[in-house]
């Protein structure tokens, strides 16, 4: 039996909780912060006249800073070591800690009665990983290689994905899936930030999934279409701006219906990513071309730009376009627009 979360619980009641960094018996800073210069993004004149709300978990001023570029901050990836943590259910806790590692985690558990005992861990999973796809392809798959530098990585079990399991043999990234394990020494990463060790783990998982298939040269792009997969952000005019893509040599790839391997060999080359914003994207962030563009398909509605994040940190080129309301919380993006915006990079120095 783990009394654990039952302690957390009285402490939580007290208002004795602390964070991992309180907590840690021994931290150590494994990069430290960092400022660069990163290019601001493309868009046409009147694109942000049209957005009338956010993505979750952001704010407009969030999001004018990203897009804007310039001087940022990349803060350090530091590695805590605590003692007796408890994985269960899909959270991380001390005795005056809790992390939710998942959605729709439950406070206490049967588990708890049959919960297995281990030396040492390095954990390498993360709520945002369990929430969004594209968050476990960008953060939780490279975190996986830096808890396996250190210590054996252990990971929360997630809901069953297509695609999930296949990019993490083919990266390389190895990690043991725990639903209920008590640690005498846990090790748990602070690595959100686009530092140069992660962009080194970036390039090892690129390396690792193209060696998987058969070398592919560079093409013009690939279209991805979104369709109705993931949160609702339904593209009305998709097929249209898809035929149009296709006629000027993209790929038009549709990524529920492949396997991993159909697509890194759609995306591998690919010199432009064009598609709705979403998790889907991300199915080419490793493959594109070295210096590839993304020209990324925003709803009014759900203005997000997290994606230039990750085409920062790879040098790649990153647009948007600020779609028109549909019907029925659906959206359309008028083709002269994507061209137009396409047209912005034309010139532009390469990476």
């Amino acid at each position: 039996m783990n009394f654990t979360p039952f302690v957390y619980a009285a402490n939580r009641v007290l208002g004795r909780t602390k964070d991992i960094a309180q907590l840690a018996s021994r931290t150590w800073t494994l990069e430290a912060e960092a400022r660069e210069r990163v290019p601001s993004a493309l868009y046409l004149p009147d694109a942000l006249d049209r957005v009338t709300g956010l993505g979750p978990f952001t704010t407009m001023a969030d999001q004018r800073g990203i897009i804007a570029g310039g001087e940022v901050t990349h803060l350090p990836v530091r590695m805590h070591e605590v003692r007796r943590a408890t994985l269960l259910d899909g959270s991380l806790y001390l005795t005056r800690h809790r992390s939710a590692l998942r959605e729709n985690t439950a406070r206490f558990s049967r588990q708890q009665w049959n919960i297995q005992r281990r030396n040492e861990g390095a954990l390498c999973s993360t709520y945002f990983g369990g929430l969004y796809f594209g968050h476990w392809m960008t953060d939780d798959l490279p975190l996986t290689l830096l808890a396996g530098e250190h210590g054996t990585a252990v990971a929360v079990p997630l809901g069953p994905s297509v695609h999930r399991d296949e990019y993490q043999r083919r990266s390389g990234a190895k990690s043991q899936a725990i639903e209920a394990a008590e640690f005498d020494r846990l090790l748990v990463f602070e690595d959100r930030a686009q530092t140069r060790s992660k962009i080194g783990r970036y390039l090892q998982i690129r390396q690792g999934l193209l060696a998987s298939v058969q070398s592919q040269p560079e093409h013009p792009g690939v279209f991805l279409l979104r369709g109705t997969s993931g949160a609702r952000r339904l593209l009305e005019n998709e097929s249209t701006l898809a035929d149009w893509c296709r006629s000027q040599g993209m790929k038009v790839v549709d990524p529920m219906t492949l396997s991993v391997g159909e697509l890194i060999a759609a995306t591998a080359g690919a010199q432009r990513v064009v598609g709705v914003e979403g998790s889907h994207l991300l199915h080419a962030m490793y493959t594109a071309a070295p210096c590839a563009s993304f020209t990324v398909l925003l709803p009014p509605n759900r203005f997000s730009n997290v994606i230039k994040y990750w085409t920062d940190a790879l040098s790649m080129g990153y647009a948007f376009v600020v779609g028109r309301p549909g019907k029925q919380d659906t959206f359309s993006v008028d083709l002269d627009d994507l061209k137009r915006t396409l047209g912005l990079f034309e010139g532009r120095a390469g990476c």
